[in-house]
């Protein structure tokens, strides 16, 4: 069985993954913890996570809410993907192996930017496909999908509640916020190898007044096949700070879920 403490219970989660100790990927494929809670505390919950490589050096250290810049490898192996009502850690390997990861999860109105340790589980690599990729980019003190710094810069009731975003090659997607007041706000898709300046005729973004209510609206176009990050800022005065980011992604059918057809 995973190991659970005690504050995992006290934050009222509940595991509604494989409830193991130890998973293993045998061909390469990330492996998915997938955590449940209610949907009244959704807003309110901030998520992070530690992975090591067992008798290795740490691979990455990455809290939601905070980022040890002191890390040497800052590259990211795990997708944080906060819904409605659960959340799911996609761990992705670029190396067999064993490693430890630590979860991190609690409510921000009572915790702030430093959730306690809920679950520990070890994972086991045994193989690595060659198309195995890490994320585009780090999303930052922000995390992915809408949270915490969402609501206290104005944006609410997304029309996306989940950190992916799927676009499709034959229609564009189309993303909504509710602004409290008016706001500068910039929106820009970025990729791991690409240039921006490349890709962003992919994004438009516009403040529309529909019924009285001021409404953000993006429409995400087919950009090409991988993944992406489309990243939402808000600009107050000077400062421009980080409200939302989300991984697109261009088809459902990833390189390792292809191959396991077969």
């Amino acid at each position: 069985m995973s190991y659970l403490r005690h504050t995992f219970f006290l934050n009222l989660f509940k595991l509604l993954s494989a409830d193991k100790c130890v998973q293993i990927s045998e061909f390469g494929e990330p492996i998915e913890i997938n955590i449940g809670y209610p949907t009244s505390l959704s807003s309110d919950l901030v998520f992070g996570y530690k992975l090591t490589a067992i008798e290795e050096q740490e691979v990455h250290d990455k809290s939601r809410t905070s980022f040890d810049q002191n890390t040497e490898d800052k590259t990211n192996f795990v997708l944080v993907n906060k819904g409605i009502s659960s959340v799911t850690f996609e761990v992705r390997f670029t190396k067999t192996g064993q490693y430890k990861l630590q979860i991190f999860g609690g409510r921000h109105s009572e915790f702030g930017d430093k959730p306690p340790w809920i679950l520990d589980l070890k994972l086991i690599c045994q193989s690595v496909q060659a198309d195995n990729v890490q994320l585009p980019v780090d999303p930052g003190p922000s995390g992915w999908g809408p949270g915490a710094a969402t609501l206290e810069l104005g944006l609410y009731v997304p029309s996306h509640f989940e950190g992916v975003i799927y676009v499709s090659e034959n229609e564009p997607e189309h993303v909504y916020f509710i602004l409290a007041e008016p706001s500068d706000v910039i929106v820009e898709l970025l990729h791991g190898e690409i240039e921006s300046q490349n890709i962003n005729q992919h994004v438009k973004c516009n403040i529309e007044l529909q019924n009285d209510i001021l409404v953000l609206h993006t429409v995400l176009s087919f950009p090409g096949d991988g993944e992406y990050v489309l990243r939402m800022e808000v600009k107050r005065g000077k400062v421009i700070r980080n409200a939302c980011n989300y991984v697109v992604r261009t088809r459902k059918e990833r390189p390792h879920e292809a191959s396991n057809l077969f």
